[in-house]
């Protein structure tokens, strides 16, 4: 018999391992400094290129079956 609380424990534990891996992919990029520094005084052009970049990690990462595959071929 399958346990239902140890079924969503382990969906929870899944979803923050992707949410973790994309927010460590995220940072190796763009550190929360230079996201700031950007968002403040970028151009547009930063901005978009930053944003497209972040977009792209966080829709992987919210996707029903993220593979580690497709996050290696998202570039900034």
């Amino acid at each position: 018999m399958d346990n239902p609380i140890s079924a969503s424990a382990a969906a929870i534990m899944q979803e923050e391992y992707y949410r973790n891996l994309a927010k460590a992919r995220i940072e190796a990029v763009y550190p929360l400094f230079k996201q700031i520094n950007i968002l403040r005084s970028g151009s547009a052009a930063e901005k978009d290129k930053m944003g497209k970049y972040i977009d792209a990690i966080r829709s992987w990462s919210n996707g029903d079956n993220p593979a580690l595959a497709e996050l290696e071929k998202i570039q900034p």
